[in-house]
């Protein structure tokens, strides 16, 4: 699991990477004028499911 501890409100502050405009968030990130004021929780299906499932349900 990995976390990054930034959180911006400044518009166009946040960007996805190229090739993952994919992504249901990557709308809602653009919907909201690409601010950086989320979480988002990323983990490893396998080896961090129980840890990453119990923080996404907190």
């Amino acid at each position: 699991m990995d976390t990054v501890m930034s959180y911006y409100e400044a518009k166009y502050s946040q960007r996805f990477p190229a090739g993952m405009a994919n992504l249901p968030e990557y709308n809602n990130l653009v919907a909201n004028d690409s601010k950086g004021n989320f979480i988002l929780n990323i983990y490893r299906k396998d080896n961090d499911s129980l840890l990453g499932t119990t923080f996404t349900n907190a």
